[in-house]
C-alpha cells in the first residue's frame, strides 16, 4: 500500500502545561492580610453614610427640621412650644453627643432663634463666640432652648436687614433645628438684588458664623433663609 504524504493540521496540538503553586508560610501570611483587609473595606462601606458620614443613629435629626423656618413673615409665627419640644432642642439638652465641636463658616451669617442677644454680648474672636456656644448648653435648664448656631460681627459696623445696629465683637448665640443644614441669611459675596434693595450693605458678608456639631456628622452649605429675601 502506497502511502501518500502526511497532512499536517493548520490548527497544531496545544501543549498541555500543569502548574504547581507553591505557597510558602509568608505568602499564606500575606493572602490572609489581603483578605481581612477586604473584608474591613467591605464592612466599613456598609456603616459609612454616602455623604460620608460614619453612621449615627441620630443622623437624620442633625439635618431634618419639624417646627419649620422661623424667619418666615418676619419671626412672627415662631411657634416656641414646638421648637422647646423638637428633637434638635432634645438632642442637645439631653445626652448630648461627646464628640461635639464647632463648626466655623467664615463671611456667612445663619438664621436662627436668639438664645443670647449679640448687641450687649461681645466678645473678641468668632471661637470665643463659639466656645460661648458650647458653655451655653452647660447651664440650659427648663424651656431655655439650647445654642446650636453662633454669629459673630467681625467689621466695624455688621450689615443686616433689621432694625438694630451691628458692630464689632457681637456674638449671637441661637438656636436652630437642622444644624447639618443650616439656613444661610448671607454668604460671601452679596448678591446684587440685596444691594439694590440696600444700598447701605457692604459687597461681601462681614459676618462669621458656626454650627455645633459631633465629629462624624458633616456641615453641609444648608439652603437660603427667607430673610435672604428681606
Amino acid at each position: 500500500m502506497i502511502h501518500g504524504p502526511r497532512r499536517h493540521s493548520l490548527h497544531p496540538k496545544r501543549k498541555r502545561f500543569d502548574f504547581v503553586i507553591l505557597v510558602s508560610n509568608n505568602d499564606m501570611l500575606l493572602i490572609w492580610f489581603a483578605i481581612t483587609a477586604t473584608l474591613t473595606y467591605c464592612v466599613l462601606l456598609a456603616v459609612v453614610h454616602p455623604q460620608g458620614e460614619l453612621w449615627n443613629s441620630n443622623y437624620s435629626l442633625y439635618h431634618s427640621r419639624v417646627c419649620g423656618s422661623p424667619a418666615i413673615d418676619g419671626y412672627a409665627r415662631v411657634n416656641e412650644t414646638c421648637l422647646r419640644q423638637s428633637p434638635t432642642a432634645t438632642l442637645y439638652t439631653k445626652g448630648k453627643d461627646p464628640t461635639i465641636t464647632a463648626r466655623i463658616d467664615r463671611f456667612a451669617d445663619y438664621d436662627g432663634i436668639a438664645v443670647k442677644w449679640g448687641i450687649d454680648n461681645k466678645v473678641s474672636s468668632v471661637e470665643e463666640c463659639a466656645e460661648q456656644c458650647m458653655s451655653f448648653n452647660k447651664m440650659v435648664e427648663g424651656d431655655t432652648l439650647p445654642c446650636t448656631a453662633f454669629v459673630y460681627c467681625d467689621a466695624p459696623v455688621c450689615f443686616e436687614p433689621d432694625a438694630h445696629h451691628h458692630t464689632q465683637g457681637d456674638c449671637w448665640l441661637k438656636f436652630s433645628e437642622a444644624p447639618a443644614s443650616p439656613e444661610v441669611n448671607m454668604r460671601g459675596r452679596l448678591p446684587p438684588d440685596m444691594r439694590v434693595r440696600h444700598p447701605e450693605a457692604p459687597i461681601a458678608c462681614p459676618w462669621h458664623a458656626g454650627v455645633l456639631l459631633p465629629r462624624n456628622i458633616r456641615l453641609t452649605n444648608g439652603t437660603f433663609s427667607p430673610r435672604s429675601e428681606w
